[in-house]
């Protein structure tokens, strides 16, 4: 998905008064709280693995979640915009359910080591 779209999308999810068509300052804050967002992810583990993005860029990510990063992004306008009490109810919890399943959906485990002393005792039958 283009990046101005997505904008587009949330601004339109987020139904702020007077945005039909985003302005060139919200585009502008829209792809830098997208940035901020998708970095703030990463640091809690949802790694979208995404560079800094500008308007024309496209945004690879599974289709499935399109929806939970347009939904979460209309949450963070909303905020900016001091609108956050009158977002729709349907976009809160598409943005908490989405973001979980984002979250199970990415989520690694690191593999297990474990020292083979402790092996030997703990697992008798391994070598």
């Amino acid at each position: 998905m283009i990046v101005g779209e997505l904008i587009t999308r949330a601004l339109l999810r987020a139904a702020l008064p007077g945005i039909e068509t985003p302005s060139a300052p919200d585009m502008r804050d829209g792809i830098d709280r997208l940035n901020e967002m998708l970095a703030a992810w990463a640091l809690e583990g949802i790694d979208l693995r995404q560079p800094v993005l500008a308007q024309a860029d496209t945004l690879y990510i599974d289709p499935a979640h399109v929806k939970t990063v347009v939904d979460c992004l209309a949450m963070e306008l909303a905020v900016d915009h001091g609108m956050s009490d009158a977002i729709p109810v349907t976009v809160q919890l598409g943005a908490q359910q989405g973001k979980d399943t984002l979250r199970s959906a990415l989520f690694e485990m690191d593999d297990l080591t474990v020292d083979n002393a402790l092996r030997r005792r703990c697992y008798p039958w391994a070598t």
